[in-house]
């Protein structure tokens, strides 16, 4: 599983273990469901926006780019 995922989840109050070499992930009752949804997302605003500062000089990716994410933050509400 990709580690920003893992991160994520972690953040979200999950628990993540390396036993024998395999990643085994569970939930108890401190786990968000939705805190990790947010991460998620967070992460693919982060990825949009990085695209936007790569391609700052181009006002059409710019305008894109900012699109996009003020796409997201609506689709999923997030501030």
């Amino acid at each position: 599983m990709n580690r920003k995922i893992l991160d994520a989840f972690e953040r979200a109050g999950g628990n993540v273990r390396l036993i024998d070499g395999a990643i085994w992930t569970y939930t108890d009752n401190g786990f968000d469901p939705k805190k990790f949804a947010e991460q998620i997302v967070r992460n693919c605003i982060s990825e949009v926006a990085m695209m936007g500062v790569v391609q700052y000089d181009n006002p059409d990716i710019a305008w894109a780019v900012n699109t996009i994410i003020g796409n997201l933050k609506e689709t999923f509400e997030i501030k």
